[in-house]
């Protein structure tokens, strides 16, 4: 099985633009991101919980999220795996959500 890019994985996630349509997160609720801790524990929960991103290679676009039961490619869809990334880059994506909700 393929891994999902960091940024996939943080678009999955955190919510924000893929090929230029939103996709709604899995952390939008704000106490998600009261601290660094509470986020990090979060993002691991997701990617431990559902792990697999299903996604259209025709289009480049994310299907969603799937647990893992039964899941298999198919004709033009891939399944990657999300991973949790080191923790610079969590708090990189804890502080581009912060930005994002301050403009």
């Amino acid at each position: 099985m393929r891994f999902a890019s960091n940024e996939l994985t943080r678009v999955q996630i955190c919510g924000g633009a893929w090929n230029g349509i939103g996709v709604d997160g899995f952390l939008y609720e704000p106490e998600t991101y009261a601290t660094l801790d509470r986020f990090i524990e979060s993002v691991e929960w997701v990617v431990d919980t559902y792990p697999l991103v299903r996604y259209n290679l025709s289009n480049d676009q994310l299907i969603g999220t799937d647990n893992g039961d039964d899941v298999a490619d198919e004709p033009g869809r891939v399944v990657l795996q999300m991973r949790v990334p080191d923790r610079k880059t969590l708090v990189q994506w804890y502080e581009w959500h912060l930005g994002a909700q301050a403009d």
